[in-house]
This record gives C-alpha cells, sequence and structure tokens, in this order.
C-alpha cells in the first residue's frame, strides 16, 4: 500500500505535470521547426538572449517568489495574515521592476541591442508569471496553478504559429510571442486570484519585507550560482567558439532540457511535500522511501535516452544541427545528477537554511567554470559538456554531505551502482553510433529496468487499472 504522504506527493506531482508539460512538451514539440526557421547563429543569439534574462530575473524579483510560497504554504489560512505577506512581497517586487527599468533605459543611451524593447518586456513578463504562480501554489490552488499553465501552452503555440510560422519574423517573432504568453497567462492569474482586491497598502510593514528578504536573498546568489553550473558554460562557447558552435551546443542542451523540465515538476511537488513532513518523526524513512524512487527512475530514463540520442537528432531536425547528438549523452547523465541535487536542494527550504543552498550551489558554480575554461579549448564543446557534468556530480556529492546534520537519507547502494553500470554501457553504446546494437542494449535495457523495478511498475499498473476499471 502506498501511505497517505506517497499519495498526496504523487497527486500533487500529477497536478503541476498537468500545467506544466504541456509547456515542456510543446516547447520539444517546436524544436523542429525551429531548426528549419532559424540559423544555427540565429538560434544561439535567441538562446544567449534567454540565458541572460535568467540570470537577471532573480535580481528582479529578489527571489521573494520563494519566501511567498514558503509562507503562505505554513499560514493558518487566515485572508488577513496572507494578504499582510503578499501585500509587502508584492510591493517589494513592484518597485524594484521600476528601478530595473529606470537602468534599461540608462543602458539603452550606451548601448545598441538588437530588439531591446522586446528583450526588455520579456525579462519583467517572465519575471512576474513565476512569482503569481507561487502565490497560486502558496494559497493552496494547484489546479488553477496548472490551469495558468494550459493557457501559457496555449498562447504559445498560437504566436509561434503566426509570427514565427506565419509572418517569417525570426528571432523578433519569437521574442513576441513569448512576451504575450506570460502576458495573457500572467494577466489570467491576477484576474483568478483577486489580487487588487488583496494588495493593501496599509499592511505594509517594514520588520516583515525584512524577514522576507532575510529568506529570500541568500536565494538571489543560489539561483544565481545554479545558473553558473546550467548556463555559464554558453558564454564560454560564444567567447571561444563563436555564435554558430554556441547554437550547436545550445540546441544539443533542449533535449536534455526537456528531461529536466519535467523533473521540475516533481521538484515542486516535493518542495511542497517536504516542507509540510519536514518536522514529522518518520521524515526520514519517508524521504529515503522517495529518494530511491527517484535514482531508480533518472537512471533508467537516462540510459534510455542517452541510446537514443543520435536518432532524435537524426530524424527529428535539420541536417545543419546533426552534430548536436555527441553531446546530448554527456548532457542527460548532467540533468540526473542535477535532479538528485535539486532533491537535496529542497532539504535547505524545509530547514529553512537558505545560505547552505547558497553555498553548496556556489561550490558547484565554480567548479563548471573552472573546469569550463580547463577544458574547452582542447576538447571544444565536449569539453563543456564534462564540466557540466562534473560540476553536478560535485553538487550531489557536496549537498549529500552537508543536509546530513538535517536529515539521514538511506539508499540501496547496490541499486545505484548497478544502474551506474547501466549509464556507462549506455553511453559506450551510444559512441559506437551503431543503430542494431543500440535498438538490441535497448530491448536488454528495458527488460532489465521492469524487472528491476517491477513494485514500482506494479503500483502504477494497480493505479491505472482501479482508475480505468473500478478494480485494485
Amino acid at each position: 500500500m502506498i501511505d497517505i504522504k506517497s499519495k498526496k506527493l504523487l497527486k500533487t506531482t500529477f497536478i503541476y505535470a498537468i500545467g506544466s508539460f504541456g509547456s515542456k512538451l510543446l516547447s520539444f514539440v517546436l524544436l523542429p521547426f525551429y531548426s528549419y526557421y532559424l540559423t544555427k547563429e540565429e538560434y544561439g543569439y535567441y538562446d544567449i538572449v534567454l540565458t541572460t534574462i535568467s540570470l537577471l530575473v532573480p535580481l528582479v524579483t529578489l527571489q521573494l517568489s520563494d519566501s511567498i510560497f514558503r509562507w503562505l504554504v505554513t499560514s493558518e489560512k487566515k485572508n488577513k495574515e496572507q494578504s499582510f505577506v503578499l501585500s509587502n512581497a508584492l510591493m517589494v517586487i513592484l518597485f524594484n521592476i521600476m528601478i530595473v527599468s529606470l537602468v534599461f533605459l540608462i543602458i539603452r543611451e550606451v548601448v545598441t541591442i538588437q530588439y531591446f524593447f522586446l528583450i526588455y518586456l520579456l525579462l519583467v513578463m517572465s519575471s512576474i508569471y513565476p512569482v503569481i504562480q507561487q502565490v497560486a501554489r502558496g494559497l493552496s490552488k494547484n489546479k488553477l496553478y496548472a490551469s495558468s499553465g494550459i493557457i501559457f501552452s496555449l498562447a504559445l503555440l498560437l504566436t509561434n504559429i503566426i509570427f514565427l510560422f506565419a509572418l517569417k519574423l525570426s528571432i523578433k517573432g519569437l521574442l513576441i510571442a513569448s512576451v504575450l504568453s506570460y502576458f495573457i497567462s500572467t494577466l489570467y492569474l491576477i484576474m483568478r486570484l483577486k489580487l487588487y482586491n488583496v494588495f493593501n497598502v496599509k499592511y505594509i510593514s517594514f520588520s516583515l519585507i525584512k524577514e522576507l528578504l532575510g529568506y529570500s536573498s541568500p536565494l538571489i546568489l543560489n539561483t544565481m550560482s545554479w545558473w553558473l553550473i546550467v548556463s555559464a558554460n554558453k558564454y564560454l562557447v560564444l567567447y571561444f567558439l563563436g555564435k554558430e558552435t554556441l547554437g550547436i551546443y545550445s540546441f544539443a542542451n533542449k533535449f536534455p532540457g526537456l528531461l529536466l523540465m519535467v523533473n521540475s515538476i516533481f521538484i515542486l511537488a516535493w518542495q511542497e511535500s517536504l516542507i509540510v513532513n519536514f518536522n514529522k518523526a518518520d521524515r526520514s524513512q519517508f524521504f529515503s522511501k522517495v529518494f530511491n524512487y527517484l535514482i531508480s527512475v533518472q537512471f533508467s530514463v537516462t540510459a534510455f535516452l542517452i541510446l537514443i540520442s543520435e536518432m532524435m537528432i537524426k530524424y527529428l531536425v535539420s541536417n545543419s544541427f546533426y552534430s548536436s547528438w555527441k553531446y546530448m549523452p554527456i548532457l542527460y547523465l548532467g540533468v540526473a545528477f542535477s535532479t538528485l541535487s535539486s532533491f537535496y536542494g529542497a532539504i535547505y527550504l524545509g530547514s529553512k537554511d537558505t545560505k547552505g543552498s547558497l553555498k553548496t550551489s556556489l561550490f558547484g558554480g565554480i567548479i563548471n567554470i573552472s573546469v569550463g575554461l580547463i577544458l574547452i579549448k582542447p576538447f571544444g564543446l565536449y569539453g563543456v559538456a564534462i564540466s557540466n557534468l562534473i560540476s553536478f556530480i560535485a553538487l550531489f556529492l557536496f549537498r549529500g554531505i552537508n543536509t546530513k546534520k538535517y536529515v539521514q537519507l538511506f539508499f540501496v547502494k547496490e541499486r545505484l551502482i548497478s544502474l551506474l553500470i547501466i549509464i556507462i554501457i549506455s553511453l559506450s553504446v551510444a559512441y559506437l553510433n551503431n543503430i542494431f546494437i543500440s535498438i538490441l542494449t535497448i530491448l536488454v535495457l528495458t527488460v532489465y529496468i521492469s524487472i528491476n523495478n517491477r513494485e514500482l511498475l506494479a503500483r502504477i499498473i494497480n493505479k491505472i487499472k482501479k482508475r480505468i476499471y473500478g478494480v485494485s
């Protein structure tokens, strides 16, 4: 039997999946079309714009979205208390957006940047939208959170069809599509949450603002440190290898990026479950159980994706991006360790030790940049991908050791070793680049994984049977 906490975690994950997976799947579906409508250089420029925005967002929001969620999810659900938190957090964010806008006006007078105004609008909208989403999560309106994701996906699909495929506006079309999609989804959330009724200037409290910022401030540097691990290497590629090579690397990152985004759905649900259960007596047993399942699923899926990397690129995208498959197996493995690191990262949120999260993320970021600088010249994009993998492995190990003071996690070492052996075999077969050997390995891998995960598969099948046929 699945215990109540596990059922709630699965339910929350399912709800988040409805809202998030649509946009993740859509970004994957659109990727082959991008390869035909954009050159490698254009895609490289577009990706570096998104990379830069992802660095700036935590500076715009001051990472108060995490404070909002942390305070709301543990509140007594009293309207006044919730309004108190929201009024203070949103006021600080809006004030900071005004400051950022002034800075952008100054930059515009000094530097000429292509599509400057659209980039500014995308920064503002991509900052506001996740904040309002966190409000919905904190208020336990998970279905509203999910529906906003569906609306975002539909808006993104429609605007891409209009501005990229029909009007053929290239990068400009992509930027317009993204801005409009964020705007529509944000407006929907604001109206449904009736945030205009929640905000009250009378509730402004500098002591609460100080408390909220005290929690979120380390997370600003933590998010930026995480950016050092995930995205900073793209600037190394741009500087040492050029825009066209950056386009190849950015494209190679998109497929593992889909796995990372799907994993983030679980991590969102896991953060909520961990915070709620953090002070329970049986937390170590529950957390360890989830952790072991996560390890099995992550490495099993990663092994499978590594084996089909070349086939996916060969049959789905333009020939000009074919060489990107070579770096995907290494990047997939990096995503697996990234997700396991995020699992540990949630423990810092539960213990309110955001400084611990910052320290470990900064450690990983420094390793990524340092190793990247060493390897990029002799090994090119392979060196960049390897530095990314090494930094995530180091982060995983560091956090595993560092969080023992809060929660002791136990995992089956034999299973972990066997899964790592499977990963090594998958990597070896992938780089042989023989489709027949790859298919044979996939079949053997499927049987092995099914046997080793039979308990989990049985639970999933029984769950589906119960839903469809009403039997157990």
